[in-house]
């Protein structure tokens, strides 16, 4: 939840604290990025923000349902 709190304040630095170097996310429109600083340039451009619709804990394990909303599209993720 801190890296979403990271994300909705455009906080690219603790973003990054929280992304391996391995890091591997599709994009809303599919694109790949294979790195965090691939990923956080994106976010920058992109300028989104979390919208929380729920969040499932079990044990170590976690599912978070949301929208991510930027300025030109809202799109459904879960993670």
């Amino acid at each position: 939840m801190a890296y979403i709190k990271a994300v909705d304040n455009k906080d690219y630095d603790s973003i990054r604290s929280y992304l391996s170097d391995s890091v591997f996310i599709k994009g809303l429109a599919g694109e790949a990025f294979r790195s965090p600083d691939e990923f956080i340039g994106m976010m920058k451009q992109r300028n989104g923000k979390y919208a929380m619709k729920k969040v499932f804990v079990d044990g170590d394990d976690v599912c978070l349902l949301y929208d991510f909303v930027t300025p030109k599209v809202t799109a459904f993720f879960c993670s």
